[in-house]
């Protein structure tokens, strides 16, 4: 199998700003869908934390067109898989079906992310389901591990936040909060649209364009970020955990940016270093040398 390249994925725009790219690929009857809006936890108020997150989560419990239920079934009886989740900068989607499903999966997709009713009867039950998981991951070594390190590291920042949001951010949320949400940030301009899988490439396109062609909406307003203050000095915590015998750690330091020509040999060498836990050069040296 090839790696791909800009010889063999096809570009399309469409009018209303959204990114199409596909990569044939016809070794097997599949296709994956994937992509992204420009939406994520750093455009929600610090007040309401998880609200980016909750909203993605929320889109697929009932549409204009379909009920929760409605969307499951017809994603499950095609044996497809479909997921929406946010993340700091942007959220992410994504699908896998065989390829003869997938004029069903961009419908579904498309109505998901065009049409959201947010019902506050499925809300209600999307948030005891996130509520559970905040509780669960304060008894999580590693999940709280890496927070705290976020806050650390990101004081006053949208970085330092938690996408999921906290038990006391996410309770007062209501639907309205999540539609005001919605319609204030998701639009089509800045989306891309990634498919792979067993399609022609012009298909494919095709298909898009009849599923989303005509969803229209602005570009995104988008504030820009603060700067990050660098760290003064060392900070650390501790964070007990009671009933706990494990102990996760999570050290860092400042890198170089996104933008510098060597950001991606630094992530090499941190994957390298300790990304891959105990696999990771550290691990081995904690677990195997030392014991």
């Amino acid at each position: 199998m090839s790696i791909p390249g800009p010889n063999d994925i096809l570009r399309h725009e469409l009018p209303n700003g959204i990114v199409v790219l596909v990569r044939e690929n016809h070794t097997s009857p599949s296709v994956v869908v994937s992509g992204y809006l420009e939406v994520g936890s750093r455009d929600e108020p610090p007040q309401k934390a998880g609200l980016a997150d909750f909203t993605a989560s929320a889109l697929s419990r009932g549409t204009v067109r379909r009920t929760f239920d409605q969307i499951y079934e017809e994603v499950e009886s095609v044996g497809a898989s479909f997921g929406i989740s946010a993340g700091i900068n942007r959220t992410g989607f994504g699908a896998r079906s065989l390829a003869e499903d997938l004029p069903r999966i961009l419908d579904v997709l498309a109505d998901v992310l065009r049409n959201p009713t947010f019902p506050p009867k499925e809300v209600e039950k999307l948030r005891g389901e996130i509520l559970t998981d905040l509780e669960e991951r304060a008894n999580d070594t590693r999940r709280m591990a890496s927070l705290t390190f976020r806050e650390l590291a990101y004081p006053d920042h949208p970085y330092g936040r938690s996408v999921d949001g906290y038990i006391e951010t996410v309770s007062p949320l209501t639907a309205d909060d999540l539609a005001e949400f919605y319609h204030a940030h998701y639009t089509p301009r800045g989306t891309v649209l990634v498919i792979v899988g067993d399609v022609k490439a012009e298909d494919a396109v095709r298909l898009v364009g009849e599923a989303f062609g005509d969803w229209e909406g602005p570009a995104p307003d988008r504030s820009p970020l603060p700067p990050v203050a660098p760290p003064d000095g060392v900070r650390e915590k501790f964070v007990p955990i009671p009933g706990k015998t494990q102990t996760d750690i999570v050290l860092g330091y400042p890198g170089p940016a996104r933008t510098d020509p060597a950001f991606l040999d630094a992530m090499l060498c941190n994957t390298i270093l300790g990304v891959f836990g105990m696999m990771g050069r550290l691990g081995d040296r904690v677990r195997d040398e030392q014991g």
